[in-house]
């Protein structure tokens, strides 16, 4: 509340037994690239909500977790969006990952099928 962000999730199915720590560097480095373009915008509202509340937070970057799913094993890169960029943000993250999985025969290994683009929202 109070801020021009949301967060965002990439989840990816990972393949059991693939090597999945290399993947899920390489991904979470692909997203990294995108919130950098949108990262002063996003760090500046971060910085007012902190000064408004008085009270030191950590600034919001991309980051990973592996966890079960309904499927088996996820990998979900959860990332900050700007509202008013979001789809612009989301197409970009599609792109970059579409990009590394056809061009890293290591990540195509690991995961599979096509990963999803959601709002993480949390209650």
């Amino acid at each position: 509340p109070g801020t021009g962000y949301a967060w965002h999730e990439a989840v990816f199915s990972v393949i059991s037994g693939a090597n999945h720590k290399a993947a899920q560097e390489k991904l979470l480095e692909a997203v990294t690239s995108v919130y950098e373009q949108f990262r002063a915008d996003i760090e500046r509202q971060y910085g007012y909500i902190e000064r408004r509340l008085e009270v030191q937070l950590k600034a919001p970057r991309p980051e990973t977790r592996l966890q079960f799913g309904d499927a088996g094993l996820e990998l979900v890169i959860r990332y900050p969006v700007q509202i008013r960029k979001e789809s612009d943000m989301d197409e970009q993250v599609t792109r970059k990952v579409l990009d590394l999985i056809q061009a890293q025969p290591d990540v195509q290994a690991a995961v599979s099928g096509s990963p999803k683009i959601r709002a993480a929202i949390r209650g």
